[in-house]
């Protein structure tokens, strides 16, 4: 009666340090079992009553972290977003690990420039402009490792993608667009659905001669309780306006760049596929961290740096700022569904 008609009432009992059981009512009539907890916070935690046999295929998997962590990523929904060059190589592991159920979001088709590091993809598929999310749905049923895979053509923020991505136990944001990247970071928050972010910067030398003045990978892992994109400095706030702007209104977007007003494209930047794909194999091993914590830290590390070109790695931290709307407040954390999405205007 406190709570209105039609109210969910949820109750969870924790027994011990690992071990929940949790049931939703609906009526007042009989509650619900829920038949998966997952807890989720520097590492993930999933209890299920309902457990499928992971493949055969994984057994020497097993040898490495014991039969459990197979029986966890069967369990997983995993969103990629972005399936260029960091996004197909996650695909294609986290396939390969067996992960339940991958969605692969994206808009863009297989161009020939794709092809130096676009896993999966053909020349045929280029000749073809083929989406790169049914590249990816084609690769991943070939493997026959029982993965069910969902692709979703469009771009992060359309209407009909939300539902799938939150319906996720972890989202890999694989785009190079800051607008993305800041959309996914609102995310992690309003529905505690970790978000790992991959980064890579190959910025070509400024003299004409070729060679590269900086070669370096970027995890970030977004959450409540960790500096979220804007706190790292990760994400241009400018850009992404200007990003929104041209997807939004391409017109008046080529207006204010004839103006000034916003920065035009530049030249291509530089890509090559061991780099890309070294970074995609950094953010997979980000999950397995918070699965087993195979590096004994106490879960996934929230960011990590690697110069590509010296060989070394280095965590980095960052604060949530306490004027932040996003990380610096409670106020967003779990807050689910509002109107407008993710309270963002327009």
């Amino acid at each position: 009666n406190r709570n209105g008609v039609g109210t969910r009432l949820v109750s969870v009992v924790q027994v011990g340090d690992s071990l929940y059981r949790a049931r939703v009512w609906e009526d007042d009539v009989a509650p619900l079992a829920c038949h998966r907890v997952s807890v989720v916070g520097t590492r993930i935690e999933i209890q299920s009553t309902d457990v499928t046999a992971p493949s055969e295929a994984l057994d020497r998997q097993a040898l490495a972290f014991g039969p459990e962590v197979n029986c966890l990523l069967k369990q997983l929904s995993v969103a990629v977003v972005g399936c260029g060059g960091t996004g197909s190589p996650v695909v294609q592991l986290l396939a390969r690990l067996g992960v339940g159920r991958i969605v692969v979001i994206d808009e863009d088709v297989v161009e020939h420039s794709n092809l130096n590091r676009l896993h999966g993809a053909t020349r045929k598929d280029a000749d073809n402009a083929v989406p790169k999310i049914d590249v990816m749905a084609r690769e991943v049923t070939r493997m026959g490792l029982d993965v069910e895979i969902r692709s979703m053509n469009g771009w992060v923020d359309a209407p009909h993608i939300r539902d799938a991505l939150k319906s996720c136990d972890v989202i890999f944001g694989c785009t190079d667009d800051h607008a993305g990247r800041l959309y996914l970071n609102r995310v992690a928050h309003f529905y505690l659905i970790p978000v790992i972010d991959v980064g890579l910067v190959l910025m070509p030398r400024d003299d004409g001669e070729p060679g590269l003045l900086e070669m370096a990978a970027r995890i970030s892992v977004l959450f409540p309780t960790s500096a979220c994109h804007g706190c790292r400095g990760t994400v241009d706030r400018v850009r992404a306006r200007e990003e929104d702007l041209q997807r939004s209104d391409p017109a008046e977007y080529e207006r204010q760049k004839t103006e000034a007003y916003v920065r035009g494209a530049g030249n291509p930047a530089p890509s090559v596929v061991t780099f890309t794909s070294e970074a995609a194999t950094m953010a997979v091993n980000e999950l397995i961290a918070g699965l087993v914590d195979f590096r004994g830290t106490g879960g996934w590390t929230w960011q990590r740096y690697r110069k590509l070109d010296k060989g070394f790695e280095r965590s980095q931290a960052a604060q949530p700022r306490p004027d932040c709307p996003v990380c610096g407040s409670e106020e967003y954390w779990g807050l689910g569904d509002v109107d407008p999405f993710l309270d963002r205007i327009g």
